[in-house]
């Protein structure tokens, strides 16, 4: 089943980007035409290997990872990076030209396409710098019964970081002294610390342990890392000072928090964690659920294609189960915003509008993490990567 959606997967991403790269290149033929045609022939040739080049290029980065596969991804990446905003604001000029025609003016398209090639290059730098800086974001948290041992302390929320062949122990470490800067009682990290197309997962484990705070750094895992397979992966995890809280509750201090693995609830297994969670949760004490997916923690459908479809389509944003847990304060991430325009819009779309920020719903509150890291092309077009630190008080 994996495979086939890996093929699919690949198929469709092939047949998407061939056309939008056609649409691209035919625009500025059109607009600056080739006098020899043979030079046109290879110019269509070039840009169909290079339309090839990602889609390809992810499946045999992550199944033969060497120096001439990572090397071709990290290309295809950075390439997609600036591919993803040449083509809207190409499609946005040509439709510009089609409108002015409409209308009986003439515009220059030559003058059009120059615009927006400086215009993609200028987006594309912002939009690297957006995601290799991420911007630290400040919250204020309220509590009831919050024990005086958490008055005024520090939580950082991290999520998303996807360290692998693009991010890796620079950028962690980075990660890591803007935490230090904030001093805080805990961090947490809401999966995918891991990215899934693989990486030298080991050498990064220096890094991520200068992850530091005074009452400890949890995890849950995400769908990168329940998707990984890679033995180095399982290696790495427990060389870190990360505590994995998958389905477990601790008390630190009289706050209570605890963990839901991705995908979540589901079975029997499910049913046992959920007797689990009621038995030893009390509603008294302030509670902080961790779980990747902005979501209830009880996955939708009776089979793995429904729940499939549950997690990535048609996502459960009804939060009443956590809530009857006395959760105070859900920790999420998985969305990134989208990450790229315009897929910051669908992502609110399918997560019913918990895509990002911090939401209140009476007593819970639950904040989405739009990622410290990114997938995929190193950009930033929808939202920044950001650490987010959350500052507790005691509900007034």
């Amino acid at each position: 089943m994996q495979v086939f959606r890996i093929l699919l997967f690949v198929f469709t991403a092939l047949t998407i980007i061939s056309l939008c790269h056609l649409f691209v290149l035919r625009t500025f033929i059109r607009a600056f035409p080739l006098i020899d045609e043979k030079q046109t022939d290879l110019l269509y040739f070039i840009v169909g290997l290079v339309a090839f080049l990602m889609p390809l290029s992810m499946p045999i980065v992550k199944f033969f990872p060497n120096f001439l596969s990572r090397t071709a991804f990290l290309a295809a990446a950075y390439w997609m990076a600036l591919f993803f905003n040449l083509f809207f604001l190409t499609l946005f000029g040509w439709l510009v030209s089609q409108l002015a025609s409409l209308v009986g003016r003439e515009v220059p398209t030559s003058a059009v396409l120059l615009l927006v090639a400086l215009l993609s290059l200028g987006v594309t730098a912002f939009g690297l710098l957006k995601a290799a800086y991420p911007e630290v974001r400040h919250f204020t948290i309220e509590m009831e019964n919050l024990p005086k041992e958490w008055q005024g302390k520090k939580i950082v929320h991290l999520s998303d970081l996807h360290l692998g062949h693009i991010l890796g122990n620079r950028f962690m470490s980075y990660v890591a002294n803007k935490v230090a800067e904030q001093n805080p009682a805990l961090v947490v990290v809401t999966g995918d610390l891991f990215d899934g197309l693989g990486g030298d997962f080991l050498s990064y484990v220096p890094a991520i342990n200068e992850l530091k705070a005074e009452k400890g750094v949890f995890m849950v895992v995400g769908n990168h890392e329940v998707y990984t397979k890679e033995s180095s992966m399982a290696l790495a995890l427990p060389k870190t000072n990360l505590q994995i809280l998958d389905n477990k509750i601790v008390e630190i201090d009289g706050l209570q928090l605890f963990g839901v693995g991705f995908p979540g609830l589901s079975g029997e297994k499910g049913k046992a964690v959920m007797e689990y969670f009621r038995a030893n949760l009390d509603k008294n004490k302030p509670t902080i659920l961790l779980q990747h997916l902005p979501t209830s923690m009880k996955q939708k459908g009776n089979n793995s294609a429904e729940r499939h479809n549950s997690t990535y389509w048609y996502p459960d944003t009804n939060f009443e189960l956590n809530r009857s847990l006395g959760v105070d304060l859900q920790l999420s991430g998985h969305t990134h915003a989208g990450q790229f325009f315009p897929f910051g819009h669908l992502a609110q779309k399918i997560y019913g509008g918990f895509d990002c920020n911090l939401h209140t719903l009476g007593d819970f509150q639950i904040f989405i993490s739009g990622g410290t890291g990114t997938f995929g092309p190193p950009i930033r077009t929808a939202g920044r990567s950001e650490i987010v630190v959350f500052t507790l008080k005691t509900k007034s």
